[in-house]
């Protein structure tokens, strides 16, 4: 039984008693969380649910679309990138049959509905890791022993009906854990009651735009319709004036007939209006701002665009990305890579993209204050460097860099000397012979 369904569906007086009190009217909220309260949320269900979806796909998108490198860090306290194959399974081709993107993405959508993303490590004899395949929630199931085994518990996963495997082939990321670091929480285990309205309100308004032409309204007409005529009539309407299509054209009625409005009523209308309410709480469990899912906030410049960019960042991916990192260092480094100070991080550069202009003024201000180098600048505008250019420039206002490193003041160095005047030459620019 859908939801429309249990709408109709009249409750019984015992029903509405255990469900809302005599002293308190049920507004159509309280109706609709009453019709869904033994409605399993799928995630069909939620990715009807517009504002949801464009919010996981915002958040997937933009950590697919993000490359992740490998580095070391050295002993100095610095860090150098590792070119390793591993990149390249992560940031272009995976497997034979899909890509990076897609990889990720999957990954991440999973992890944000059901709370776990599971990936299959395919190695090689020696270890090395070959592929890496999305694992679909549905197809794995997970068991454990219940045992200890040097602080691990010993954990066998079971997918695509035939493989079993343990940690060192599967790898899990897993969202806000409960009981222990296996099984997560996704959306649709914390967010049943708000995709539960979100769903009732997608049902309803589509239920009513699908249904009603231009405005609620009823046809009366003195006497009494024959069957024939009253269901030629009906078939006329549906036909070509119901539905959001035909909104807007004119009603040709016979003889004694008279079209007649009906206005919303405020359960309806109180109905309508909580879209916007729903769309602030499904930003909220995704830690999104609501004009990132289309609730107009006021007029949007650059500046405050870059600054939710920040924001989107800040809450919404940053703390995804620190425990795929911490995921990724955890299944796909060796045990001697993590003592010698191996690690996974992502790059959020082109999130923070600028304009042109922008970026120009921010990497050449960079430079001038000697944070880098004219060539590490064009490398973050995807410019090529250029010969010479590797060395800090020093602003000549200051001092000159010299070839051994020491640095010549502005006041150090020797101004051409003045010409001498003739002699003879008087102030005034006369000769003493005049």
């Amino acid at each position: 039984m859908g939801l429309l369904d249990r709408l109709k569906k009249p409750l019984q007086e015992n029903e509405l008693k255990k469900t809302f009190t005599t002293e308190e009217n049920a507004t159509m909220s309280d109706v609709i969380e009453y019709a869904l309260k033994d409605i399993t949320i799928t995630r069909e269900m939620a990715e009807k649910i517009g504002a949801l979806s464009q919010g996981i796909h915002l958040i997937s998108d933009a950590i697919a679309s993000m490359p992740v490198y490998l580095y070391k860090r050295l002993e100095s306290g610095e860090r150098e990138k590792v070119l390793d194959n591993r990149t390249v399974l992560l940031n272009s081709e995976n497997s034979p049959y899909s890509t990076a993107f897609n990889m990720k993405k999957a990954l991440i959508s999973d992890f944000l509905y059901y709370g776990n993303g599971y990936l299959d490590i395919d190695r090689n004899a020696d270890n090395t890791i070959k592929y890496l395949h999305h694992i679909p929630y549905h197809d794995i199931t997970c068991s454990s022993n219940g045992e200890q085994n040097k602080r691990k518990l010993v954990n066998t996963y079971t997918y695509w009906d035939y493989i079993n495997a343990d940690a060192f082939q599967v790898l899990n990321l897993v969202r806000n854990p409960k009981n222990d670091d296996l099984k997560g929480q996704g959306i649709l285990q914390e967010g049943v009651k708000i995709i539960s309205h979100a769903n009732g309100f997608e049902d309803y308004t589509s239920n009513t735009l699908q249904n009603v032409f231009f405005a609620k309204a009823v046809i009366e007409k003195e006497g009494i319709l024959s069957k024939p005529s009253r269901q030629s009539l009906d078939g006329v309407l549906k036909r070509f004036f119901s539905g959001t299509k035909n909104a807007g054209k004119v009603l040709i009625l016979d003889d004694g007939m008279k079209l007649k409005t009906v206005a919303l009523t405020p359960a309806e209308i109180e109905l309508l209006n909580q879209k916007e309410f729903t769309i602030k709480d499904i930003a909220r469990i995704l830690k999104l701002q609501p004009s990132m899912l289309g609730v107009a906030t006021g007029g949007m410049t650059y500046t405050n665009e870059a600054e939710n960019q920040l924001v989107f960042l800040k809450n919404a991916i940053q703390p995804i990305l620190i425990l795929i990192q911490n995921t990724f260092n955890k299944y796909l480094l060796t045990e001697k890579e993590k003592l010698e100070g191996y690690f996974y991080e992502f790059s959020t550069q082109e999130l923070l993209k600028m304009t042109p202009d922008k970026e120009l003024k921010m990497w050449g201000q960079a430079v001038k204050d000697m944070v880098m180098v004219s060539n590490e600048a064009r490398a973050k505008m995807n410019w090529n460097s250029i010969d010479g250019l590797d060395r800090p420039i020093i602003n000549l206002g200051y001092g000159v860099l010299n070839e051994d490193g020491t640095i010549t003041s502005h006041k150090d160095s020797k101004a051409p000397k003045e010409e001498p005047k003739e002699e003879g030459t008087a102030k005034g620019g006369e000769s003493d012979d005049e």
